[in-house]
């Protein structure tokens, strides 16, 4: 029971450091196979226990109050590790941004975002900021119009895991929809999942944005989204197209240096 305790309580000890990498993932056009947007996802690694699951730590973080500026640490690590393939790759290519919910609904959302932009780390254009659904709904779409202006094209995540608003939809600044990964993998086999991308697909199609899947491991899901209407989306599939960016993320949390290892305490 200790040692499942040790990460959270390092967490909550050291909130100012927290030892991330950025793993990259690439997104591409389903028919051509085309890379449209590199995709960068938080990893942290323990000193003790390896790499930590995303779902494990970020708990932590939301709990612990630390989840806006862990998202902080990783638009700053994007500004350094992808620069470089953001420069190398073909003028339309973006980056992708997934802001946590808590960073989302922090009134300095907007004013990051735009800190982020004028520091010249890539032309707004390129950048492609993912918010959740379920932290889409918690905002009023009002506020998605600073983002829009900024130029950064604002795309829905994880469509279809809960129940979002067609209003809120119609009514924001958005650029795209993308499909929740639990409905694209069991698209082939499972009838509810293949209607639900179908709707999910209309939807985007019908307030005139682009669809996007994530979650395409295979060649059978790429067909099946394409005939769906479906044209851009990520996946293992793609995932040797993907660079290994081994370099750890120097942003930390708050920019502050890491903190000293703890002392071993001494036998008697």
């Amino acid at each position: 029971m200790r040692a499942r305790r040790r990460p959270k309580r390092a967490a909550a000890a050291h909130p100012k450091c927290v030892s991330s990498r950025i793993r990259c993932g690439s997104s591409h056009d389903l028919e051509t196979g085309r890379l449209t947007a590199w995709v960068g996802y938080l990893r942290w690694l323990h000193p003790l226990r390896g790499e930590i699951r995303p779902a494990e730590f970020l708990r932590v973080a939301e709990t612990t109050g630390l989840a806006a500026q862990l998202s902080r640490a990783v638009l700053g690590c994007l500004k350094e590790d992808f620069a470089s393939l953001a420069a190398a790759a073909d003028p339309d290519v973006r980056v992708s941004f997934g802001a946590l919910r808590h960073h989302v609904l922090h009134e300095d959302f907007a004013a990051d975002i735009g800190r982020f932009l004028a520091e010249g780390a890539l032309p707004p254009e390129r950048l492609e900021l993912r918010i959740a659904e379920r932290a889409l709904v918690a905002r009023d779409p009002l506020d998605l119009h600073d983002l829009a202006q900024l130029g950064a094209r604002v795309v829905v995540d994880e469509v279809a895991r809960g129940m979002g608003s067609l209003e809120l939809l119609a009514r924001a600044p958005l650029w795209g929809l993308q499909l929740d990964r639990a409905w694209v993998t069991g698209l082939r086999r499972e009838t509810q999942s293949r209607k639900v991308c179908q709707a999910g697909i209309a939807i985007a199609q019908a307030f005139g944005l682009t669809p996007i899947a994530s979650g395409v491991d295979d060649p059978g899901q790429r067909e099946a989204l394409l005939a769906l209407g479906c044209r851009y989306g990520s996946g293992d599939l793609f995932r040797d197209a993907a660079p290994d960016i081994t370099a750890p993320a120097r942003a930390a949390v708050g920019a502050q240096p890491p903190a000293p290892a703890l002392p071993r305490r001494h036998r008697s």
